[in-house]
C-alpha cells in the first residue's frame, strides 16, 4: 500500500531513486577535516587553512568557505575592490538574482544599511 503511495507521489520507482540521489548528494571535503573540541561535531574544511567555523548543513564548509566546493548552491561576489583589484569572496545564493552580497549592496547605495534610519 506504502509503495504504491510513494510511485504515485514520485512517478514510479525509478524517479524515488533518482530523489534520494539528489538529497544525498556526494559532499565535497577539503584537506583540513577536524572536530569541534566542545562536540565533536566536525568544523569546516576549508583547504588552504584551518577553519574553526560550523560547517553548513549538508556541506563541508561554513559560509565564509562554501565557494571551494563548486556543487554548493552558491556563486561569489562580483564586486571588485578599486585600490588593489581584487573580487569579493562572500557568498551569495545562486536562487537569488543579484550580483552582490549584502555588505556591498550596501557600500554602492543599493540597499540601506540596517540601523541607518533618518533622524529628524
Amino acid at each position: 500500500m506504502w509503495v504504491l503511495w510513494l510511485r504515485e507521489q514520485v512517478g514510479g520507482l525509478e524517479s524515488c531513486a533518482n530523489v534520494h540521489k539528489e538529497k544525498n548528494h556526494v559532499m565535497y571535503e577539503g584537506k583540513h577535516i577536524h572536530f569541534s573540541e566542545v562536540d565533536n561535531k566536525p568544523l569546516c574544511s576549508y583547504s588552504p587553512k584551518l577553519c574553526k567555523q560550523r560547517r553548513l548543513n549538508g556541506y563541508a564548509f561554513c559560509i565564509r568557505h562554501v565557494l571551494e566546493d563548486k556543487t554548493a548552491p552558491f556563486k561569489q561576489c562580483e564586486f571588485v575592490a578599486k585600490y588593489n583589484s581584487q573580487r569579493c569572496t562572500n557568498p551569495i545564493p545562486k536562487s537569488e538574482d543579484r550580483r552582490y552580497c549584502n555588505s556591498h549592496l550596501q557600500v554602492l547605495g543599493l540597499v540601506p544599511k540596517k540601523g541607518a534610519e533618518e533622524k529628524e
